[in-house]
């Protein structure tokens, strides 16, 4: 199975700070978990690629706001909006839509 993973949401053409955190949210997605010496809790879990859709999504959305909240504190998401494609296939497409916590 695979999962195309498309940030929305923050101004990154007029807004630095929505850059960096921009920057910042698809670093966490680009590692897994136990990748970075000295930080093993940074990136997102890899396991649950093997579940079947549903629960794909669930422990995605789950594991995806942990993180989130934990390493980029200052962004919240929005909505997480799924498209799936071929059941043959499995790939799926997460539109994840990030805004700006409110202080």
């Amino acid at each position: 199975m695979a999962l195309t993973i498309v940030l929305q949401g923050l101004n990154a053409k007029e807004n630095t700070e929505d850059q960096i955190a921009i920057r910042r949210v698809r670093n966490l997605i680009r590692h897994t978990e136990l990748e970075l010496p000295g930080s093993r809790g940074f990136g997102l879990k890899k396991d649950y690629l093997d579940e079947p859709p549903e629960e794909m999504k669930t422990d995605f959305a789950a594991d995806l706001y942990d993180k989130i909240d934990r390493y980029v504190p200052d962004v919240d998401i929005r909505d997480i909006q799924w498209e799936s494609s071929d059941p043959e296939s499995g790939n799926n497409k997460a539109t994840v839509i990030l805004e700006r916590r409110e202080s």
